[in-house]
């Protein structure tokens, strides 16, 4: 099918999604990809930067998607080709950032959990990586938060005090509803889609 004609995109996660949390795409999975973009555009976004993205999904991964988005989205590669890059706090503003942030901080210092230890919001340019237990904890402390958290995210622990609307949850009667749901919430979200309504729009190219 020509490009042209493939008129719908399918954007997919990277870690999770597509590959094991920072492991390679499978083989059996990078085949299918390549045979859904015969019938529709396809793109991948994730939180890791470029090289780590290439490290999971190839060397040539401009070359074997239609668009790429490391970095939640603030870096956006179009027809193997980089298009454009933006920071989050060039998009929030400094006061909306420091507003999270401080929220953030807030909000940890009033849960209780098993353990809490230091580095609780790492800034990156693509992203403020909030860690409730703090990212200084060890391995053996990281793995005691996860099964605590799995066990909540499960909703068996949900009356844990630090549970408590700490989990989003995306309803609506159309697809479009929890599009604008999640478009209102989740940075991913918000740049993959300006950098494609920007490709459409300035270059006049179709999906």
């Amino acid at each position: 099918m020509a490009p042209s004609q493939r008129a719908a995109l399918c954007l997919f996660d990277v870690d999770g999604t597509l590959t094991a949390p920072r492991q390679k795409i499978t083989a059996e999975m990078a085949e299918f990809l390549q045979r859904l973009r015969q019938k529709v555009k396809v793109g991948v976004v994730g939180g890791s930067d470029f090289e780590k993205i290439k490290e999971q999904l190839g060397e040539d991964v401009v070359e074997k998607f239609d668009y790429v988005f490391p970095e939640n989205g603030l870096v956006a590669y179009k027809d193997g080709k980089f298009f454009s890059k933006q920071n989050i706090q060039g998009h929030l503003g400094e006061d909306i950032l420091q507003d999270l942030i401080n929220y953030c901080l807030s909000y940890i210092a009033k849960i209780k959990l098993p353990k809490k230890r230091g580095t609780f919001i790492e800034f990156r340019n693509g992203m403020l990586n909030v860690s409730p237990i703090g990212r200084s904890c060890s391995q053996e402390e990281r793995i005691e938060f996860y099964e605590l958290d799995k066990l909540s995210v499960g909703g068996q622990n949900e009356s844990e005090p630090w549970y408590q609307s700490s989990v989003p949850c995306y309803t609506g009667t159309t697809a479009s509803d929890v599009i604008q749901k999640l478009k209102s919430t989740s940075l991913k979200a918000v740049f993959a889609c300006d950098w494609i309504n920007r490709a459409r729009g300035i270059l006049k190219i179709p999906f």
